[in-house]
């Protein structure tokens, strides 16, 4: 009676959030999700109509990437969250828009590497969120089932179970108080039960199998090498089929949409939930403040950066006591608009010495290149910063003057132990990847792997190159005709590991300019 109580209590304090609009939360867009070639990390596809959120990850323990990947035909922009393989597989987002302090919270449960989940970031009109409110003497009395029950003012709430599950699904009034209403959910756990020993077996035997190719064990003709493909694409298909069951959906009228996790439910477990609303306030334009960061925000999507900083200047400085709960969302808008100044006039400095040196008509093509390339990574970090597609097309006609230049890698080869580096690494041989098949290092797990896939297919790889007794290798690529990535073989013996890299990540990563390109590769060794 007292935990009810607590409840009732609970859901009468709904989260207020003041907003000129409405609220843009995360809902999962299974549709968009898709393979990418993340070099074995896992990732979140995130979709939006804006091109100005800032996104973060509250619970990783390596360095995420995250970076804007352009817009796509349907108009929304496209975020990729990249977290590294070693790194938790239940990423905690946070996601908002500039200027703006609210912030769309999202557990995501990642599936398998080199693949994307897709989220949408979507105003809501009638936005709510979850609380697990599950004690340890909450059971369900039943071996072969478990139980969610969810609490709330919301009438119209929805659960969507996976058909498979054969979930019962049922809904009313709560008995104990009249305001409130109760959906309770029992999932059979025999299918779930059945996906997950299958997983657990798979997953083993793979593991079992990728032991034996680190260990070299393996003769060029054994057996394991055909079980090896068979278990990859019968272990992906029931990571699939698991991460299918493992989730329930709830929404309501013109809500977002929960996901809840279900994937470690066990007999007899019962999880109690409530669910709450969060009431939107609509803000007018009442302070000085909030009209000069509107004002800001309207500048900078126009490429205004000193205009749109004065503004924001002004909004810091008003005096009203709206500022001090505002000032390190004002004070990051300032950062990035001085950023954005900085790099504008660097590649306007460019344009004007390409113009001057084509005026002189003794330019030499490589001179050309330099400034080309220089304002080709200003643009593209303006570009990071506010993505317009004004900065595509100046990208693009500087990207043109370069088409005929071949591209330049230059790749220094060093042992990674553990927390420094050591030597450089002679003899690494590297080679160019032109398939379509998705790969990532750990599709080389030993070099008799490697010499495998180069009698099936290979035609699809190419040596360019080979580190010398500095570690140091230098190639040139087709601009035209550029590979889908490049491995790098170290010698079979040395114990280190083949590594793959997809060309786009390597560039993303590279130092130096467009014409010339700069990598480090640190090389594992045991």
């Amino acid at each position: 009676m007292k935990r009810f109580l607590f409840l009732s209590c609970l859901l009468c304090l709904a989260l207020t959030i003041s907003a000129q609009t409405g609220i843009n939360e995360l809902n999962p867009a299974p549709e968009a999700d898709c393979f990418e070639m993340l070099d074995g990390n896992r990732g979140v596809l995130i979709l939006s109509e804006h091109k100005d959120l800032v996104i973060s990850v509250t619970n990783a323990k390596y360095p995420v990437s995250v970076r804007l990947n352009g817009r796509g035909m349907d108009g929304y922009y496209r975020y990729y969250v990249i977290i590294d393989v070693k790194d938790t597989k239940q990423p905690k987002l946070e996601v908002s828009r500039m200027g703006v302090p609210y912030k769309a919270t999202q557990l995501v449960k990642l599936k398998n590497p080199d693949f994307l989940q897709a989220f949408r970031l979507k105003e809501v009109a009638n936005p709510i969120r979850l609380e697990d409110q599950t004690e340890a003497n909450d059971v369900h009395f039943n071996a072969t089932e478990a139980a969610l029950e969810f609490t709330t003012t919301l009438k119209g709430l929805q659960v969507k179970c996976p058909p498979e599950l054969q979930a019962q699904v049922t809904s009313g009034v709560s008995k104990s108080d009249k305001s409130l209403w109760v959906v309770t959910v029992v999932i059979p756990l025999a299918k779930l039960d059945e996906a997950r020993d299958a997983f657990e077996r798979l997953d083993k035997r793979k593991a079992e199998l990728d032991a034996m190719v680190d260990e070299g064990t393996l003769a060029e003709d054994a057996p394991e090498w055909d079980e090896m493909d068979a278990i990859k694409s019968q272990w992906e298909e029931a990571d699939r089929k698991l991460a299918n069951l493992s989730s329930v959906l709830l929404y309501g009228d013109g809500t977002n949409y929960l996901s809840v996790d279900i994937s470690d439910l066990s007999p007899r477990a019962k999880r109690t939930y409530i669910v709450l609303p969060i009431v939107v306030e609509k803000e007018v334009f009442t302070t000085q403040c909030s009209a000069l960061m509107d004002e800001g925000g309207r500048l900078f999507g126009m490429r205004k950066y000193k205009a749109a900083r004065e503004a924001y200047d002004k909004a810091l400085n008003t005096g009203e006591s709206v500022v001090s709960e505002m000032q390190p969302v004002i004070q990051s808008a300032i950062n990035l608009c001085d950023s954005c100044a900085l790099y504008d006039l660097l590649a306007f400095r460019s344009f004007q010495k390409i113009a001057a040196l084509k005026k002189q008509g003794k330019a030499t093509q490589a001179e050309v290149s330099n400034y080309a390339s220089y304002g080709i990574a200003y643009l593209q970090q303006l570009y990071q910063f506010n993505p317009d597609d004004y900065y595509l097309k100046r990208i693009e006609s500087l990207k043109n003057l370069l088409d005929d230049m071949k591209l330049q890698v230059k790749f220094t080869f060093v042992e990674w132990l553990t927390l420094s580096e050591g030597n450089p690494i002679p003899g690494v041989e590297i080679w160019t990847y032109r398939g379509f098949g998705q790969i990532s290092s750990s599709t080389f797990s030993s070099d008799k792997k490697f010499r495998r896939m180069l009698k099936n297919e290979g035609y699809n790889f190419q040596q360019v190159g080979q580190s010398g007794a500095d570690g140091i290798a230098e190639i040139e690529l087709d601009r035209k005709s550029l590979p889908t990535g490049i491995l790098f073989r170290p010698k079979e013996d040395s114990g280190q590991k083949i590594v793959y890299m997809p060309l786009e990540e390597l560039m993303r990563q590279a130092r130096g300019t467009y014409k010339k390109k700069q990598f480090r590769v640190k090389m594992y060794t045991k």
